[in-house]
């Protein structure tokens, strides 16, 4: 494994990001509209493409599944313990996507 690598393959994220992250979570809790969006947009399109995946390209349950994520993915940051970077949409999707499947 390569330096900054985790088992999955993902990069962890900077000191750089981690900040960057920091400062966007912080105006989240504000009630910053545009650092939510900001965080929205940056890791929309890798979750939708992991979820659809996941959900084997069914649109619907796609939907479905990709609204609880956003759902955990606010949670998490409010603890604080989202990583963000690269590994975003598994460490989001995994768990959701895992429990969806099971049922």
């Amino acid at each position: 494994m390569g330096a900054g690598e985790e088992r999955t393959g993902a990069r962890m994220p900077t000191d750089e990001q981690r900040d960057d992250e920091a400062v966007l979570r912080e105006a989240v809790l504000r009630g910053s509209e545009a650092a939510w969006r900001t965080l929205y947009d940056r890791y929309f399109d890798s979750l939708y493409g992991y979820v659809r995946w996941r959900m084997k390209g069914d649109t619907s349950r796609t939907e479905d599944v990709l609204q609880e994520c956003w759902f955990s993915a606010v949670r998490a940051w409010l603890r604080e313990d989202l990583r963000g970077g690269e590994g975003f949409a598994e460490e989001v999707a995994l768990p959701v996507v895992a429990a969806k499947l099971g049922q």
